[in-house]
């Protein structure tokens, strides 16, 4: 709407410039007030979108399918869906899909987990996934269901010539943080929303390694999430299982380049989630087909089907 207003704000000094008594100036004028006439009619359009965001509460919207949302993929910036996919160790066939316009994977771990493991009808299930999952509650609800995961933590972002969180030591029976002081830093409080215990010592301001433990001017807090500790458990599993991440490349990503290049379904052509997600779900049994047409055969299939 600004652009718009600017682009009008132009015309109409380039009008107020003009020689009126200039016979060609006449159809200069005509265009540009078509120009303007139309901007204004695209402005109102915006304006009613405008509304429209404003009465739903939402972030953004897109005029071309509502319930898609602005994603970053490899490609860059697109207006598209999240399509969740787990496949199996064995014969790389799609056990659970899902469909959702959630901008990131943090919190579609325990979905499509739980819906492999129902799927498969087994008791445990072991789930290698990327870091784009990692999230404390997610890890910690696949853990209380019987699903164990394996990925990495992503890097942390430390301040140059500040200790990193790292180099305090946690203390489980004590529940304390060994700083490289040697002090400990004791349980305070715990954030509003119910996640975050902070750990702090009285020590800061006489300590002598303070300008290399912290930038700020108070104490050192350290933050440690409720269920930090399943995560510590499965960096501790992940250390003694790097072979199982390399698998996740060769598994997850066989179905996608295949659907993608072999079956070109790179782009939904639908619109609306309910649509969207059929489409995904016919691409997903497609490929099962191709999979099970080259683990078993014809005569196979034809009679398992039966």
């Amino acid at each position: 709407m600004q652009k718009a207003d600017k682009r009008i704000d132009e015309y109409l000094k380039q009008l107020d410039r003009g020689d009126t008594e200039d016979e060609a100036w006449q159809e200069t004028v005509e265009a540009l007030n078509k120009k303007i006439e139309k901007l204004r009619e695209m402005r109102e359009e915006y304006k009613e979108t405008e509304q429209k965001l404003d009465k739903s509460g939402e972030k953004q919207l897109s005029v071309t399918d509502p319930d898609a949302r602005l994603m970053k993929t490899e490609q860059g910036t697109h207006v598209c869906y999240n399509v969740q996919m787990a496949v199996d160790s064995k014969h790389k066939m799609i056990v659970a899909m899902e469909l959702t316009n959630e901008g990131n994977d943090l919190n579609q771990l325990s979905s499509i987990a739980g819906e492999a493991k129902e799927e498969l009808g087994v008791e445990e299930i072991e789930v290698v996934t990327d870091m784009g999952y990692y999230d404390c509650d997610q890890v910690k609800e696949c853990d209380d269901n019987g699903i164990t995961v394996y990925m990495d933590k992503p890097a942390v972002k430390v301040i140059d010539g500040v200790y990193s969180k790292e180099r305090f030591k946690y203390n489980v029976e004590k529940d304390v943080y060994l700083c490289p002081a040697g002090e400990d830093l004791r349980y305070r409080t715990t954030d509003k929303q119910k996640s975050m215990k902070m750990y702090k010592t009285d020590s800061c301001e006489s300590c002598g390694l303070k300008t290399h433990c912290t930038s700020g001017e108070g104490a050192r807090v350290i933050k440690r999430h409720i269920h930090e500790g399943v995560m510590e458990e499965m960096a501790t599993r992940v250390k003694g299982s790097r072979e199982k991440l390399k698998l996740r490349a060769g598994l997850v990503e066989h179905p996608w380049g295949t659907m993608k290049r072999t079956l070109d379904q790179g782009y939904f052509l639908l619109r609306g989630t309910e649509k969207v997600e059929v489409e995904m779900r016919l691409n997903g049994l497609i490929y099962n087909l191709k999979r099970a047409l080259s683990i078993v055969g014809v005569p196979k299939l034809i009679e398992a089907l039966a």
